[in-house]
């Protein structure tokens, strides 16, 4: 959409694009850095995101590009990493990937080969820059699952959308499979040396018997312990969850006041006011 004007252009403090962000990562680290990630590529600010250094690609051992999708400052230096890989045998099903967790002592220039959180026995799939250290030192990582056929071929899916002037016209950029989304939460104690899963699994349940799938949930800390998820739905609402034990287990989802239009919301705690963000 570049070719729409800005609204407000003077409030603009800076635009850089060293590379895509679609499914990247941007933290604040305990020093003030700003330190952004996409697939392997990685780059960092020291001036509050205005001036960039030039990015770079981390890497592997081996030389191999890592697939980075959130970060995490843990400790002396040390940066986490997730990263969601593919079994080589993986078809169209949703079910055959697993999730690794990285750590980079060089600002993500090298990565360790990675230790599994899930295996493909347990179906999970990290939500881009979700991943975040809560009061307590426990990592957090929202994650969600689809249960159902898998993908279909192109010319079998089905595209969101309606008629103009008696033209068909597709309004959405996803088709909908017949699948269901549940959403949880991982967390580690242990600077994500083990991971546990939360306690029972998400999903809407609706007045008239229906069930209906939540997607790529996003959680803030609103206060110490106190976690809220927002997840992705078809229901015209962002639906909520809570959690009061610092993850462990969660309210039945609820809509917020707060219309969607079916896109992912992602969720922040504003540093300075504490307010919440929601984009």
């Amino acid at each position: 959409m570049n070719n729409v004007p800005m609204s407000n252009p003077e409030l603009m403090l800076a635009c850089h694009q060293p590379f895509g962000l679609a499914r990247g990562a941007c933290i604040v680290l305990s020093s003030g850095r700003v330190l952004a990630s996409s697939g392997a590529g990685v780059g960092y600010s020291d001036d509050d995101g205005i001036t960039w250094c030039e990015p770079y690609e981390g890497r592997y051992a081996d030389g191999s590009l890592p697939k980075l999708m959130n970060l995490v400052e843990l400790a002396d230096g040390v940066i986490g990493a997730v990263e969601l890989r593919k079994r080589e045998t993986s078809g169209v099903f949703y079910n055959e990937h697993y999730i690794a967790f990285l750590r980079s002592e060089d600002m993500g220039k090298t990565w360790s080969d990675g230790e599994l959180i899930t295996d493909a026995g347990r179906r999970a799939y990290p939500f881009q820059n979700a991943l975040l250290r809560i009061s307590s030192g426990r990592l957090i990582l929202p994650v969600y699952a689809q249960y159902g056929w898998g993908k279909p071929p192109p010319d079998e899916r089905i595209i969101t959308g309606g008629y103009l002037d008696g033209e068909w016209v597709a309004t959405g950029a996803h088709c909908h499979e017949a699948t269901i989304g549940i959403c949880y939460v991982l967390y580690s104690d242990d600077n994500g040396d083990t991971w546990q899963p939360s306690r029972g699994e998400l999903v809407i349940y609706t007045d008239d018997g229906a069930f209906h799938g939540v997607f790529e949930p996003s959680v803030a800390e609103v206060e110490p312990g106190t976690l809220l998820m927002f997840m992705r739905n078809l229901l015209g609402r962002i639906y909520e969850s809570w959690s009061y034990d610092h993850g462990e287990t969660w309210s039945p989802p609820q809509p917020t006041q707060l219309a969607a239009s079916g896109s992912p919301p992602v969720l922040k705690k504003l540093p300075v006011s504490n307010h919440l963000l929601c984009v």
